[in-house]
């Protein structure tokens, strides 16, 4: 992970406890971040840099200074493609960060031209006044979860539409054998069925 260049053991304390009164806007592409911190009691910007993305000390050292200079600041930026890698780093380097569903971000069409100064300046004001929707964030317990019940259920449904499988009758080996004996074949018994039978119990 991202390696902080800075003490977070108080800072990452009250990051969950306290309303920040700075807010970080990032409009984030795949070379380089925009970013744009906003200070909500005076609702003006008092911080605009610009950064690349790799290597990956240029984003702590972006994380050091805004703590230093500002405490406690929620960043924020939208939702794409490149899915939660930059969430996860910055809550690895304590800072507060929510990812923005894209179509709660108000748009006028008569917006000047649009630049990434521009977006992060917008998106940070209007995280700041809570105009903005923030997307599910799937922690590691969450995606582990997830991956285990994809798997089962991607298992199920091939037995599903597989063969059918031999089960000896009852639980009992001993039982097993005199049923087996008795019939004389083993008893046949779908996936589908056996599945119904323990989710009944």
């Amino acid at each position: 992970g991202v390696k902080p260049s800075f003490n977070l053991n108080v800072h990452s304390q009250f990051t969950h406890f306290c309303r920040p009164s700075y807010f970080t806007g990032l409009d984030v592409h795949r070379a380089t971040i925009v970013a744009c911190v906003y200070d909500s009691e005076t609702r003006r910007p008092c911080f605009e840099t610009e950064f690349w993305t790799r290597p990956p000390i240029k984003l702590s050292r972006f994380a050091g200074d805004v703590h230093r200079k500002y405490g406690v600041c929620r960043a924020c930026y939208e939702a794409s493609s490149d899915g939660y890698v930059l969430h996860e780093d910055l809550r690895e380097l304590g800072m507060d960060c929510a990812v923005i569903a894209p179509g709660s971000i108000p748009k006028r069409s008569e917006d000047p031209i649009k630049t990434d100064q521009r977006d992060s300046r917008k998106l940070v004001e209007h995280i700041a006044c809570g105009l903005l929707t923030e997307c599910f964030f799937p922690d590691r317990e969450f995606e582990s979860t997830r991956g285990c019940v994809f798997r089962a259920k991607r298992g199920t449904d091939s037995e599903r539409s597989g063969a059918p499988i031999r089960a000896k009758w009852g639980t009992n080996p001993s039982e097993a054998g005199h049923q087996s004996e008795r019939s004389g074949a083993p008893f046949r018994a779908k996936w589908g069925t056996i599945q119904a039978g323990i989710l009944g119990r």
